[in-house]
């Protein structure tokens, strides 16, 4: 074990040698950071659209397809849409259970096989 002493010789070494490359990446960040807040340009380009027939004023839920060869958005008509049809079903658990004959934990672990 190092005494206390040779601990701090060691502490002042390497900060001798660290000192300055700690000095410089602070300068070197301190005027990047000064100049993309005030001399930096904020110019932003607005670049066209890949696609021929966009409309931003619609969303994306009415695309209906994207024509990838000749640059079109397919749009849904417009109107309104049902939503997903639920179907009920007419099985109920035990005839599940009865259909598959999974009667019990052994049946269902041998089932999925695990």
């Amino acid at each position: 074990m190092y005494h206390h002493e040779q601990i701090k010789q060691l502490i002042q070494i390497f900060w001798h040698y660290i000192r300055p490359i700690f000095w410089s990446v602070m300068i070197i960040s301190s005027a990047a950071c000064i100049y993309d807040r005030f001399f930096k340009s904020e110019q932003y380009i607005e670049r066209e659209s890949y696609w021929l027939n966009e409309d931003k004023s619609r969303s994306a839920t009415d695309i209906q397809r994207l024509d990838y060869d000749n640059r079109l958005i397919i749009y849904r008509p417009e109107g309104k849409y049902n939503g997903s049809t639920k179907y009920e079903s007419t099985t109920t658990n035990s005839s599940f259970v009865d259909w598959y004959d999974l009667s019990d934990y052994y049946d269902l672990y041998e089932y999925y096989h695990d």
